[in-house]
C-alpha cells in the first residue's frame, strides 16, 4: 500500500511540474489531453532544469529549492490558464491507477518501499548513480575514492550511458527524505502506468477524426502491452520513460511541422531536450523520427525544403538547451560496446517483430518460460498486426505517409541490424516502436472496418488475444523477482551500522550475476564505508570507463561480508560471525589470528554438487584447474580434500603454485593435503597424473575433484627436505609427469633460481637428454662456477652444491638437439623431481 501512495504522490507532483507549461504551450483543440502530457512534460522540465546544477552540485543542495521553484511557477501558470483544463479525456485516465498496482505489486508483497528487478540487476546501476548525485558534488570526498562504489562517482555526471532518469530520482529523494531504493521501483510503475494513455493521446493528435471504437480498442491493447510491463520488469526504466517522449515528440511534432503555432514547437523542444538526456541512443530515435515527419510534410503539404528547415530550428535549438548533457554524450559514445550477432539477413526480423505489437516470443523478463501455446498465439498476434500495418495505403494521405514511413524505416533497421552486428538496439528499436505500431494497427482498423468488418474484427480478434496472453503470462509467474534491495539487506545494513570499521567484500564469485556485490556495493555506499574486494566478471564496476583498483585498504580488513551460497567461502573466513542472513555472513576480524580469503575457481572446474547424506559440498575438475586466492596471510597453506573419479585406485596431482611444483599423492577416496602458498594473491594450477575418465551415470570425463578447503598452519618440512624455494625461469616448457616422477623439459639453455638456500644445500634432481639430443653432459653454471655432470637418455641423478642465500642456476647440454622430438618441440634436458637437501643425503625414489 505504501508503494500505490507513494506512485500516486509521484504522478501527481510530475503532473503538478509540468501542468502550467502543457496548458500554455498545448493548443486549446488539444487541452482535454493535458493530464497525460503534463507527467511527461514535467519529467522533462525537471530534466532540463537539473542538467547544469547537478552536474556541479550534490541533488541534496539544488534538488528541493529547484523543484518547489519549478512547482510554483507551474501551479501559478496552470491556475491562470485553469479554463482551458476542461474539459477532460476522462478514458486515458481509467488505466492510470490499475497498471500503477499492477506495477508496484511485487514490491507490495515484500512489505517494504524498494526497487527490484527480474532477472536484471540494472536497478541497482540506478541506485548507485543516484545515491552518489544524492549526496556528493563533482568532487568526491577520500573515503569515496577506495569504495566500491567509486567507479560511479562520475558515470551521471562524466559519460554514463543513462542520464536524466537519475537526476530526477535524486532530486525527488531529496525532496521526499527517501533513499533511491525506496524511490526507484514505484517511480518507474507510475511511468509505466502513463503508457495506455500516451498511446491514446499520440493516437489523437496524429488521427483526430478517428471513431470512437478505434479510440477505445487501442487503449486496451495499450493497457495489455506485454512489451511495456516487460521494459518496466527488467527495469529498463530509461527506455521506458524515453518511449513516452517520443510519442508524444512524434504527436505533437506532427502538428508543430504541420501549422503556425509556436506553442507546439516549443512544447517538442523541451521534450527532444528531456529525450537528449535520458537516452544514450536517442540519437538515431530522433532520426527515424525526423525522417518520417520530414518525408510525410514534403508528401502531403508540398513545403518547400527551405520552410521546413525553418521549422526544425526549434530542434537544434533544444538540444543546445543541455550543453552538460551533449558533454557526457560524446564522452559515453567514446565507450559504447556494440558485439556482434551472427544471424542471416532478417533473422532479427523473425525474433522480434512481435514486441513491435506488444508480445514476443521468449521469456518476458520473468523467471519461468513462457508456454509453447502462449508463444505460438503471439506470433499469430503479430502476424495480424503485421497484415493491418500491410493495409495502411487505405489510410488518408498524411496518416498514410507517416505510418508507412516510419514501419518501413524500422523494419529496414531490423532487417539490417545483424550485418551490422548491433543487435541490442535492435530490441531497443522493436519495443520502443511497438505503441507506434500499435497506432497504426488501429488507425488502419478504423479505417477497413465499415467495408471489411469480418476481417478486421479478426485481425483485431488475434491481436488482443496476443497481448492478453502475452500479459497474462506476468500473472502466471509463482516466483518472486530474485533481484532487489529486500528486507534482509536492510537487516544487515542495520548490524553493518553497529559494527563499524572497513570491510572486505568475499563468497560467490562464480555467482550467475553480479548482483550480491551491486547490493554491497550499495549497502556500503549508504553507510559512507570502504572496502575492497575483486569484481565478479559481470560486474558494474568494470562496466563502466574506469579500470579497476588495487585493494583499497592499507592494512587487514576489520569486517568480512560473506554472500552465501559461495563455494567454499565460509571455510576460509577465521573470525566472529556477528550477523547471518539467508544470502549474506558478516564476521569480525579484529581479534588475532582472524583471516578472510577469497577463492576463485577459474577455468577447467565443473559446477558445484552436494554429496547426498553428508552434504558435504565438492567440485569436479575436467583436467587440467586453476583455483585463486586472494588476501593469504603469510605462513598458511591451503588444505583440501582430493579424491579421484569413482572407481579409479590411488593416484596423484601436481600442484603448481607461480613456479613451484610439487607431487601429491591421492588414495582411491578423499585425501587431505595441504599445498604451500607464494604471495598473497596466489594462483594454483592443479593437474592429475591419470587422464580424466568417464564414470557411470554421467556423460563428463572427470580429473579428481575438491572439497572442505581450509585455510592451516604449514607444517615444517622434513629433515631431509630443506625450506628452500625452486623457480623455474626462461627456457623451460611446462610441467609434466609420469609415474613416481614429475619433471619439466628444456628447450636448450635454461635458468633455476633456488631462494632461501641454508649452508651445505645440494639440489638434487634426475636428468635425462630428449630424443633427439645427442648430449652427454649437463654443463651448469650457478653464481659463475661452472661444473659438468654425465647424462644420457635414461634418468640419472644428479647434486649441484649451491651456496647460502639464493643461487641462479644456468643449466644447457654440451651438444644442443639436433631436430625438433617427435610431439614438435626440441627437447634438451628434463630435470625432475628437484629437491633441496643437505650435501650426501639422497631421496629415494
Amino acid at each position: 500500500m505504501a508503494s500505490f501512495l507513494l506512485g500516486i504522490a509521484l504522478l501527481l507532483l510530475l503532473a503538478a511540474l509540468g501542468a502550467g507549461p502543457t496548458l500554455a504551450l498545448l493548443p486549446a483543440r488539444w487541452s482535454r489531453h493535458w493530464p497525460i502530457v503534463a507527467p511527461i512534460v514535467g519529467l522533462c522540465l525537471l530534466i532540463v532544469a537539473s542538467d547544469a546544477p547537478g552536474y556541479f552540485l550534490p541533488s541534496r543542495t539544488y534538488g528541493p529549492p529547484l523543484i518547489l521553484f519549478l512547482l510554483t511557477l507551474s501551479l501559478g501558470l496552470a491556475w491562470r490558464l485553469r479554463a482551458r483544463a476542461r474539459p477532460l479525456c476522462w478514458a486515458a485516465l481509467v488505466p492510470v491507477l490499475p497498471l500503477l498496482a499492477i506495477g508496484v505489486w511485487p514490491i507490495g508483497r515484500e512489505g517494504i518501499l524498494t526497487t527490484l528487478g527480474f532477472r536484471n540487476h540494472d536497478y541497482l546501476f540506478y541506485t548507485l548513480v543516484e545515491l552518489q548525485l544524492l549526496k556528493w558534488p563533482q568532487s568526491l570526498p577520500d573515503w569515496l575514492q577506495r569504495a566500491p562504489a567509486e567507479h560511479f562517482a562520475a558515470v551521471a555526471r562524466l559519460g554514463g550511458w543513462r542520464m536524466g532518469l537519475p537526476f530526477v530520482s535524486a532530486n525527488l529523494c531529496a525532496l521526499l527524505r527517501l533513499l533511491p531504493h525506496q524511490l526507484d521501483g514505484t517511480l518507474w510503475a507510475a511511468l509505466y502506468a502513463l503508457f495506455p494513455g500516451t498511446v491514446a493521446t499520440a493516437h489523437a493528435l496524429i488521427v483526430p477524426r478517428a471513431s470512437r471504437q478505434a479510440r477505445l480498442g487501442l487503449l486496451l491493447l495499450a493497457s495489455l502491452s506485454g512489451t511495456s510491463l516487460t521494459l518496466l520488469r527488467i527495469d529498463a526504466a530509461s527506455q521506458l520513460a524515453a518511449t513516452l517522449v517520443l510519442l508524444l515528440i512524434w504527436g505533437i511534432g506532427w502538428r508543430a511541422l504541420g501549422a503556425r503555432p509556436r506553442g507546439m514547437r516549443a512544447l517538442a523542444g523541451l521534450l527532444i531536450a528531456g529525450l537528449a538526456s535520458l537516452l544514450h541512443e536517442s540519437a538515431p530515435f530522433l532520426l527515424l523520427l525526423a525522417i518520417n515527419l520530414v518525408l510525410s510534410l514534403r508528401l502531403t503539404r508540398r513545403l518547400a525544403w527551405g520552410a521546413i528547415g525553418k521549422r526544425l530550428a526549434w530542434a537544434v535549438l533544444a538540444v543546445a538547451l543541455m550543453p552538460f548533457t551533449l558533454l557526457r554524450a560524446l564522452q559515453a559514445a567514446q565507450n559504447l560496446n556494440r558485439g556482434a550477432f551472427g544471424q542471416w539477413f532478417g533473422g532479427e526480423l523473425i525474433s522480434l517483430f512481435p514486441s513491435a505489437f506488444g508480445m514476443g516470443t521468449g521469456s518476458p523478463g520473468v523467471l519461468e518460460e513462457v508456454p509453447a501455446a502462449v508463444r505460438a498465439l503471439t506470433v499469430v498476434g503479430g502476424l495480424a498486426g503485421a497484415a493491418l500495418l500491410l493495409q495502411s495505403h487505405r489510410l488518408r494521405q498524411p496518416q498514410r505517409a507517416l505510418v508507412t514511413s516510419l514501419s518501413g524505416g524500422v523494419v529496414l533497421l531490423l532487417g539490417l541490424l545483424p550485418l551490422t552486428g548491433i543487435t541490442y538496439f535492435g530490441g531497443k528499436l522493436a519495443m520502443t516502436f511497438h505503441p507506434f505500431a500499435l497506432v497504426g494497427a488501429a488507425a488502419v482498423a478504423d479505417r477497413l472496418g465499415p467495408g471489411h468488418r469480418g476481417v478486421t474484427r479478426a485481425l483485431v480478434g488475434l491481436l488482443l488475444a496476443g497481448n492478453l496472453a502475452w500479459i497474462t503470462a506476468f500473472a502466471l509467474q509463482r516466483e518472486r523477482p530474485d533481484f532487489g534491495i529486500k528486507a534482509e539487506h536492510l537487516r544487515l545494513l542495520e548490524a553493518l551500522r553497529h559494527h563499524p570499521g572497513p570491510v572486505f567484500l568475499t563468497g560467490n564469485l562464480e555467482s550467475p550475476t553480479p548482483d550480491p556485490e551491486h547490493v554491497a556495493g550499495y549497502l556500503l555506499a549508504l553507510l559512507e564505508r570502504p572496502a575492497s574486494h575483486r569484481f565478479h566478471k559481470w560486474s558494474y564496476f568494470q562496466s563502466v570507463r574506469f579500470e579497476p583498483r588495487a585493494p583499497a585498504l592499507d592494512g587487514r580488513p576489520e569486517l568480512a561480508l560473506v554472500w552465501k551460497p559461495g563455494a567454499f567461502a565460509e571455510e576460509l573466513v577465521r573470525g566472529k560471525r556477528v550477523f547471518e542472513t539467508e544470502s549474506f555472513a558478516l564476521y569480525d576480524l579484529s581479534r588475532h589470528g582472524s583471516h578472510v580469503v577469497s577463492a576463485a575457481f577459474e577455468q577447467g572446474w565443473h559446477e558445484l554438487e552436494r554429496e547426498p547424506g553428508s552434504g558435504r559440498t565438492y567440485r569436479w575438475a575436467a583436467q587440467e584447474a586453476k583455483l585463486r586466492l586472494d588476501w593469504v596471510p603469510p605462513g598458511l597453506c591451503l588444505g583440501l580434500d582430493v579424491r579421484p573419479p569413482p572407481g579409479s585406485g590411488a593416484t596423484g596431482v601436481l600442484a603448481t603454485t607461480g613456479p613451484l611444483l610439487r607431487r601429491y599423492e591421492i588414495g582411491s577416496g578423499w585425501t587431505r593435503l595441504k599445498l604451500p602458498l607464494e604471495g598473497e594473491s596466489p594462483e594454483l594450477l592443479l593437474a592429475p597424473l591419470s587422464p580424466p575418465r568417464p564414470v557411470p551415470n554421467d556423460t563428463r570425463r572427470l580429473a579428481f575433484a575438491v572439497s572442505r578447503l581450509e585455510l592451516e598452519p604449514c607444517v615444517p618440512p622434513p629433515v631431509s627436505e630443506l625450506p628452500s624455494r625452486l623457480f623455474f625461469e626462461e627456457g623451460w616448457y611446462g610441467p609434466e609427469s609420469e609415474p613416481e616422477r614429475e619433471f619439466r623439459w628444456s628447450r636448450d639453455g635454461a635458468r633455476l633460481r633456488v631462494r632461501d638456500t641454508a649452508a651445505g644445500s645440494c639440489l638434487d634432481f634426475e636428468a635425462r637428454t630428449g630424443p633427439t639430443c645427442p648430449a652427454t653432459e649437463i654443463v651448469a653454471i650457478a653464481n659463475g662456477r661452472e661444473s659438468r655432470h654425465r647424462v644420457g637418455p635414461d634418468w640419472a641423478g644428479v647434486s649441484l652444491p649451491l651456496e647460502e642465500g639464493e643461487v641462479l642456476l644456468s643449466l644447457r647440454p654440451n651438444r644442443p638437439p639436433e631436430a625438433p622430438a617427435p610431439d614438435g618441440r626440441p627437447l634438451a634436458i628434463a630435470l625432475g623431481n628437484p629437491r633441496v637437501v643437505p650435501c650426501g643425503l639422497r631421496r629415494s625414489r
